[in-house]
């Protein structure tokens, strides 16, 4: 997207001259990329159709996102776990998962689960392997509000 030069923050009121980008478009508004930041309801990362939350358990305990999407005619099912979570915001339908690596995660509140029997074995083989590992993992029943949930 084109900004002029001398386009303002609606945030912060600073010209694009002292920030790096304003590319972030909210609610029909220009936001720089540290007004952007600091927003909770960045843009995501990945917005998966189906996700569970993981919980590993070894050294480290933390929490991660799998997310699952089901793939269509030309290409197949697919996954992918994010870094572990560090905060979690939410919307009306949305929960908002931040990841260590700078990720976000946007989640649907009515699409918590596996999507498909690949996504499944892949999840059910990754907690069999673990066992082997030392570490442990679990796949958490569905909360009524994730926001609370200490990660």
């Amino acid at each position: 997207m084109y900004i002029p030069s001398k386009t303002y923050c609606s945030s912060c009121k600073d010209t694009t001259e002292h920030r790096q980008k304003m590319d972030a478009v909210k609610n029909g508004n220009i936001v720089c990329n540290i007004c952007d930041a600091e927003n909770p309801f960045r843009f995501p990362s990945y917005t998966p159709d189906c996700w569970v939350i993981v919980k590993i358990e070894g050294k480290d305990t933390h929490h991660r996102v799998f997310g699952s999407w089901a793939g269509g005619y030309l290409d197949g099912d697919y996954w992918r776990m994010n870094s572990g979570i560090t905060r979690v915001e939410e919307d009306l339908e949305n929960y908002y998962f931040y990841g260590h690596s700078g990720s976000c995660y946007k989640c649907h509140k009515k699409c918590y689960g596996v999507m498909t029997s690949y996504t499944r074995s892949v999840l059910d083989d990754v907690v069999e392997k673990s066992k082997s590992t030392g570490g442990y993992i679990t796949v958490l029943d569905d909360q009524e509000d994730w926001t609370q949930i200490k990660f």
